[in-house]
């Protein structure tokens, strides 16, 4: 948990000082409590907005993976094209998430999603694209 909110401490930092170095006025930079309150608040939302809303909505019961896009009420676009990348991009997210915050249900997510990009592999759905996502992702632990 100390190593997580250090990384996301030190990540605004670096943003910040980012900001800062350009020719125009810069801003005062924040002092560390301020970025420890940003960092709450946006680790509080990715995980009571995006995540928790991306797993009640996201998954397609019928043609498995996620769905391709969802409207902001979380209704799925049944015509919306899903890609490849997508589906890994989801894939790399839940795994990341289950990393950095421990859920089962982010780890229940990636599981889902590695085993429908491994099925998509053995069964011609963009197989070589495929197959190379999930070996990538093998070898990284998911």
């Amino acid at each position: 948990m100390r190593r997580r909110r250090g990384r996301l401490t030190g990540m605004l930092l670096t943003m910040t000082a980012m900001l800062g170095t350009g020719a125009a006025q810069a801003a005062p930079v924040p002092g560390k409590a301020e970025l420890v309150r940003w960092r709450d608040r946006i680790e509080a939302h990715l995980k009571t907005g995006i995540l928790d809303f991306w797993l009640r909505h996201g998954p397609d019961p019928v043609r498995g993976g996620f769905h391709g896009s969802l409207d902001r009420q979380g209704k799925p676009d049944p015509a919306s094209p899903r890609s490849l990348v997508q589906q890994s991009r989801i894939l790399w997210t839940f795994s990341a998430a289950r990393r950095m915050f421990s859920d089962e249900r982010y780890r229940q997510a990636a599981d889902r999603q590695f085993a429908q990009l491994a099925v998509g592999a053995q069964h011609g759905q963009g197989a070589q694209e495929a197959a190379c996502v999930v070996f990538e992702l093998g070898h990284c632990g998911r």
